[in-house]
């Protein structure tokens, strides 16, 4: 085959062979690039179940659009009917032949392990399996990115296998038990394979030996490996925690996703210091002295930047880099970072240092202010010891307006210096990716999220135009389209314009900006939001919010939004506990604190609820939702006088918001007084005439005046519009006569949320 041209590829070298393909580097001569071919193995050419099982390999894996994944380009067969595929040529080496020098580097097996864990949760998400995770299928760049290879054993989940049950297929040392049982498998057989991965970088040894025989096949039926701590001392014990959960022989004990298990090794790494050089394995055992120490996570505050000038035209600049610093360094693994909500609530004042240290819990704080003088920018920054004020580090930065980029690039290198953050390779290739953007469009996102942040719908029309404007400036900016699908979703959320009118334009920016970068967190959550707020696939939502967490666990948006999913569907105590862990980043957002006490509420805890709501009014009076869900509490306690004044209170602050006044109704109506809820319902269908008024609305009232009839009838309305209030019928705490009706039962059914 050497030096023949196939197609428009010439062939160069023999790369290599496994059992069902061998493998040629090219050279694509219409491209002038280099690529590699797989062809399906001479002595299987006429094996019906091998060509079909060699074209699921290249339909699976072309499907898949992902940094971890090998690159399918096409799929062509030769003059002699040979079936090949057309894949990316990669600089690197097989982690098998890595292997080969000996155990890895701690830090280096738990980076290739997510790696890995990151490109199969994209193939899971697909409902794809691989069925032979292995070091020869893992390829390491010079870059040191993963790429998985070889999906000539991937199953396409709920489809018929290609070959029947009973049949093994995988490498033996890799498989899990129920592919030796020969049982139909799902995406947790390659969790188990990928422990034996990791074991293996780890300590050097497979964990049940090699080959292919009857004592291998024994052991991993019946036998847990030695615990790496026996082989390497140096490991840590919550690392060992998860090498033995990988290998539970039960797939409920096992991890159920790959994300669960990013999310793991995550924290070992922020638990963990660097690691040492690799060592060799001799004897079974390394050094005591190794070096694997426990460290104090840093923690950091970025306090809103001043704008010193008084200009009111940088002020989208000084909040805008803020929050981009936030973004930026809330992805580093090891640092957690302050959420924009809570240190906003210190714009404008005289910080002080300790005080505020305390308040959110960090250890550091960052300061800044921002100035413009002709064609200039420029930035200062200071970072403070948050025990007792001393500086750390302090810079200055000026540039060019157009280069505003740049600086915050140098910022967030100069920081994670300071700080002594280790950076994954992950992380290096994320943060370097988010610089490269148009200077103009960065400036248009900022003032798009200026106006976001605001909550109003005259705001969010701002934010959208400016997100489009900076679209059509780089329609590579993943960011823009991430920061569109955001308001979409609230104008939603908020119900200010039909769902219809608004949902589907936020999926298609979320999966643009998906398309255009498949590791933005932001961008997974977007798209959870369309799918558990309008298209109520709770299963697929999930995914998208687990996704969107193992890419950024400090992102305090994706935890308390999955929280509002987990709390839908009745699952209270794993919702109290995402959203304590939003609340852990962002302690001073009053939307959090407030869902907390919503979660009581819906959980039948009233006294518990009324404390939250009272210690969020505590911080800020004015602050309406948590009126509004304070009312609603003492409602259920029958306290209807101070109910009715917490409600009106809400619908003053809240400037007459439709929602509340409906809510407001539904009191009246549920404490006897029905004139004044009659009037409401009279109000809010006049304001209909001029503005999108959501049919629960009218069907609260209803509930309240026990009129069931027109309540269901404007609840089936509301089903239909996509309301995103109709999803909490089920946790609602609904009048009996309401909940033991059959429409309601029904209804549930439709949503998918029966009991």
């Amino acid at each position: 085959m050497i030096g023949k041209t196939i197609s428009r590829y010439k062939i160069l070298e023999k790369l290599g062979e496994g059992g069902m393909g061998v493998v040629y580097k090219a050279q694509d001569i219409k491209l002038k690039r280099n690529v590699a071919l797989k062809f399906i193995t001479p002595s299987l050419t006429k094996d019906v179940e091998a060509n079909k099982r060699f074209m699921k390999e290249a339909q699976a894996a072309s499907s898949l659009d992902h940094t971890n994944i090998c690159t399918i380009y096409e799929i062509d067969e030769t003059k002699g009917s040979q079936l090949f595929i057309c894949m990316a040529s990669y600089d690197g080496e097989t982690l098998k032949a890595k292997l080969k020098q000996g155990p890895l580097k701690i830090d280096e097996a738990i980076d290739f392990t997510i790696q890995i864990a990151t490109g199969l949760s994209r193939a899971h998400e697909a409902n794809i399996i691989h069925r032979d995770i292995k070091p020869s299928n893992i390829i390491i760049t010079k870059r040191g990115e993963v790429k998985i290879i070889d999906f000539g054993l991937a199953k396409l989940i709920g489809t018929t296998a290609i070959t029947e049950t009973g049949t093994t297929l995988g490498t033996g040392a890799y498989m899990s038990p129920q592919q030796i049982r020969g049982e139909n498998v799902d995406h947790r057989t390659d969790l188990w394979s990928l422990g034996t991965i990791l074991y293996e970088m780890l300590t050097g040894k497979q964990p049940f030996g090699t080959g292919f025989d009857i004592t291998l096949l024994y052991l991993i039926l019946t036998e847990h490996p030695p615990p790496v701590q026996e082989l390497r001392s140096d490991i840590p014990e919550q690392l060992q925690v998860i090498v033995h959960k990988l290998f539970e022989k039960s797939l409920k004990q096992r991890y159920q996703t790959a994300n669960a298990l990013i999310n793991e090794l995550k924290r070992v790494v922020k638990n963990a210091g660097p690691d040492t050089k690799a060592q060799h394995v001799q004897d079974h055992k390394i050094p005591k002295d190794a070096d694997f120490q426990k460290k104090t996570v840093e923690s950091l505050a970025i306090l809103p930047f001043s704008n010193p000038s008084g200009n009111d035209d940088i002020e989208y600049l000084s909040d805008g880099i803020t929050e981009s610093l936030i973004r930026n360094l809330s992805q580093i693994s090891n640092l957690k970072v302050i959420s924009r909500t809570s240190v906003f609530q210190y714009e404008g004042q005289q910080i002080e240092i300790q005080k505020v240290a305390r308040e959110l819990k960090v250890n550091k704080l960052l300061l800044g202010w921002v100035n413009q003088r002709s064609d200039d920018v420029s930035i200062g920054v200071e970072l403070v010891e948050g025990s007792d004020n001393s500086q750390i580090w302090g810079e200055q930065y000026t540039k060019n307006f157009t280069n505003v980029v740049k600086i915050q690039e140098e910022v967030v290198k100069d920081i994670s210096t300071k700080l002594k953050l280790k950076l994954t390779r992950n992380e290096k290739k994320h943060l370097t990716k988010q610089y490269k953007v148009d200077n103009k469009a960065y400036q248009l996102f900022l003032k798009g999220r200026y106006h976001w942040n605001k909550r109003a719908p005259d705001s969010f029309k701002q934010s959208i135009s400016f997100y489009k404007q900076a679209i059509e400036k780089d329609p590579t900016y993943a960011l823009a389209y991430s920061g569109l699908s955001d308001s979409y979703a609230l104008i939603g959320i908020y119900g200010y314009l039909p769902a219809k009118n608004v949902w589907p334009k936020a999926k298609a920016a979320a999966l643009k900006a998906l398309e255009i970068d498949p590791d933005m967190a932001e961008a997974h959550n977007a798209l959870g939001a369309v799918e558990s707020s309008y298209e109520w696939n709770w299963a697929k939502a999930e995914k998208s919010f687990q996704h969107s967490i193992a890419l950024n666990p400090n992102y305090a948006t994706a935890h308390h939004w999955y929280a509002g999913q987990l709390r839908i569907l009745g699952k209270f105590d794993d919702s109290l506990s995402e959203i304590r862990k939003a609340q852990e980043l962002d302690p001073l957002h009053l939307q959090i604190s407030t869902d907390v006490g919503r979660l009581h509420y819906y959980s039948r805890d009233y006294d518990l609820a009324i404390r939250e709501y009272r210690k969020v009014l505590e911080f800020d009076s004015n602050f309406y939702p948590a009126h509004l869900w304070l009312g609603l509490a003492l409602l259920e306690k029958l306290n209807f006088g101070s109910a009715i004044e917490s409600l009106q209170t809400a619908l003053t602050l809240s400037g007459n918001f439709a929602a509340v006044a409906a809510v407001l109704g539904y009191a009246f109506g549920i404490s006897g007084q029905k004139t004044e809820a009659q009037k409401i319902m009279k109000e809010l269908k006049s304001r209909a005439k001029n503005e999108y008024i959501s049919a629960a609305y009218f069907a609260w009232v209803h509930v309240g005046l026990n009129e069931l009839d027109a309540a269901f009838q404007y609840f089936d309305r509301a089903f239909e519009e996509r309301s995103w209030w109709v999803v909490y019928l089920k946790i609602w705490p609904a009048p009996e006569e309401m909940t033991s009706n059959a429409r309601y039962t029904n209804l549930l059914k439709k949503l998918d949320l029966s009991v």
